[in-house]
């Protein structure tokens, strides 16, 4: 489903992801690098697990979701205290994104920022000002540099926000994309460059130590294909990146502009994932493949096939071909 994570850690053995046993999600990890996985030994809840994060530079911290209520552990998944239930039962309590920064942790939520001091003994809502109370956020990033800790988010309407959103329900959801700086704690809106009738904006991505450069993920209305949008100025202005048209700025396998199956197929960003120490790598998957930029998004190519196997940028995907399959594309 699409609420599965890998959650890599500052320890090579240790990361933590969310399995599926036929009747229910649930946490689990490796201690041995992946060769065996087991479930979390303190799990909270019998019931599904949506979302679950690991603080990379401690790999014994984890935050987990369930539908109605958050938990912590700082044991690695032994024991877990209780964050936070649902004030709302219906939609639940999400995980939107979490920066964990040392003893600082801040939990992006459509209930506000869950903010602790103290490394997870206690949290409490951060007060907000700037974004209008008929939104709330749906997906939450941050990064640091210096003195300045910076958050940006996606929103949608209060009532549209549940645990369980699946990222093909993006037509109209988006209502605006905002940043806030720490310690200032104001919502400004960050809309210049962005049609949100039209640029159906759904994840956030930021490198962990770039608070100027940020990516938003989506499907283009224009195009009915993907949307990857970029700024490298905080927000003041932002760029659409991932050009589909002739296939301008990507290299590809079997889909793309021309190809077997057209942009249209793949539709919608699943997500959009940033390395946490360098900005120009991106990657992002969808309906069907996974498509990765080392230089920021100049440049792109497809990363489900063999690379001697993909197609120059700027001409049309050829059709019939074959391929040699990494394994990570929809094959059907």
């Amino acid at each position: 489903g699409n609420i599965t994570t890998y959650e890599f850690t500052s320890n090579n053995n240790i990361a933590y992801c969310i399995a599926n046993d036929g009747n229910i999600n649930y946490g689990v990890r490796t201690t041995d690098g992946g060769t065996t996985w087991t479930a979390l030994p303190g799990n909270p809840l019998d019931e599904d697990v949506y979302a679950l994060k690991a603080d990379h530079t401690n790999p014994n911290r984890i935050v987990i979701g369930y539908y109605g209520a958050l938990y912590i552990s700082q044991d690695g998944g032994n024991n877990f205290s209780l964050i936070k239930n649902a004030a709302n039962s219906g939609a639940g309590i999400t995980i939107a994104g979490i920066f964990f920064d040392n003893t600082n942790i801040y939990i992006g939520t459509n209930e506000g920022i869950l903010y602790s001091s103290n490394s997870g003994s206690s949290f409490s809502i951060l007060a907000t000002t700037g974004m209008p109370a008929s939104e709330t956020i749906f997906s939450f990033a941050g990064a640091k540099s210096g003195g300045t800790t910076r958050f940006f988010c996606i929103t949608a309407d209060n009532g549209d926000v549940y645990n369980g959103i699946f990222p093909w329900d993006y037509w109209g959801f988006a209502k605006g994309v905002y940043s806030l700086d720490a310690g200032i704690n104001t919502w400004n809106s960050r809309m210049t460059g962005i049609t949100i009738s039209n640029d159906f904006v759904m994840y956030v991505g930021m490198a962990r130590n770039d608070i100027n450069t940020v990516y938003l993920g989506g499907s283009d209305g224009a195009t009915g294909g993907n949307l990857v949008m970029k700024t490298s100025n905080s927000g003041s202005n932002w760029s659409k990146i991932f050009l589909t048209n002739n296939n301008l700025n990507i290299r590809t396998g079997w889909s793309g502009y021309g190809g077997d199956r057209g942009w249209g197929y793949g539709e919608s960003c699943f997500g959009v994932s940033v390395a946490p120490n360098n900005a120009n790598k991106v990657l992002f998957s969808d309906f069907g493949f996974v498509h990765k930029t080392s230089d920021g998004g100049a440049t792109w190519k497809q990363a489900y096939v063999n690379t001697s196997d993909e197609h120059n940028a700027g001409s049309s995907t050829p059709q019939d071909q074959y391929y040699h399959s990494v394994g990570i594309e929809n094959t059907t």
